[in-house]
């Protein structure tokens, strides 16, 4: 089984990469047959790789979001569900082309990392697990996004090459990144935050130490806050509004990347 997980977590990688390569040209070359196979390949890379997750959980005998490797994998898998939603549901292939890269990205990040089944630490054998870590990365997919939504709202505003601006427009970009922010933060509130102190409690006996991922996790939250914040008093709109959507989102990959890294704490086993 483990075996058959690696064949379908590698068969999801490549067809994740080749839809990326699919919506550039889309993208790049206004070609609508390439979007269209593009969509219908990352499905079957998707299809791949949820079923890799299921496998891999069978044999685990828990959810497989306890490290590095097991977490990208849910995060990438997430991402290109959101990629994949953005372009049948709202027919933004441009959207779904980039998000799909960051999806790409992850998992080729997740391909780098160690993926031996080991058995769980037992600050993580809980049921808290499983709500905490992918409510979590719900919200992070949800973010990424709305990331990729004012990133080409920012193209729009800087670049005027000719595939710039066959892009959505302004406004469009706008209230799809603001739409993002608003079903992200509450998962990412109740996931990161809300459940994780619970589990915290359980765990170390306290809701709240300031460990670093904590820290920073409460940083992005006030960051999407902050935006909704502006967007709901001040009418916040624009480039404003587009660079509030990057900068949390390269919080939310600090959180992750930076923290596990760069900063020993509570959460280094992830």
């Amino acid at each position: 089984m483990t075996i058959l997980h690696s064949q379908l977590f590698y068969l999801a990688f490549i067809g994740y990469l080749i839809a990326s390569f699919l919506y550039s040209f889309g993208a790049l070359l206004d070609t609508p047959n390439m979007s269209k196979w593009a969509f219908r390949i990352g499905l079957i890379g998707w299809i791949a790789h949820t079923a890799a997750i299921i496998l891999r959980w069978l044999d685990s005998g828990f959810i497989p979001v306890s490290n590095m490797y097991e977490s990208l994998s849910f995060f990438a898998w997430a991402i290109v569900a959101g990629a994949l939603w953005v372009d049948r549901k709202m027919k933004f292939p441009a959207i779904a082309w980039l998000t799909m890269i960051v999806g790409v990205v992850m998992i080729g990040i997740a391909s780098l990392m160690p993926s031996t089944i080991k058995s769980l630490a037992p600050a993580l054998q809980s049921h808290w697990l499983k709500l905490h870590v992918t409510f979590a990365f719900l919200g992070d997919a949800a973010f990424a996004i709305a990331f990729v939504a004012g990133l080409l709202f920012l193209l729009k505003q800087y670049f005027s090459f000719a595939w710039v601006k066959r892009l959505p427009e302004a406004d469009k970009l706008d209230k799809i990144s603001y739409r993002f922010i608003c079903i992200g933060l509450p998962i990412f509130t109740i996931g990161a935050l809300i459940f994780g102190a619970i589990w915290a409690y359980y765990a170390w006996g306290s809701y709240w130490s300031w460990d670093p991922k904590e820290t920073w996790a409460l940083i992005t939250f006030l960051i999407y806050a902050l935006y909704l914040h502006l967007r709901f008093k001040k009418g916040m709109t624009g480039k404003i509004s587009a660079w509030f959507a990057v900068l949390g989102f390269m919080l939310v990959i600090f959180t992750y990347f930076g923290v596990n890294f760069l900063l020993a704490g509570l959460h280094s086993y992830n």
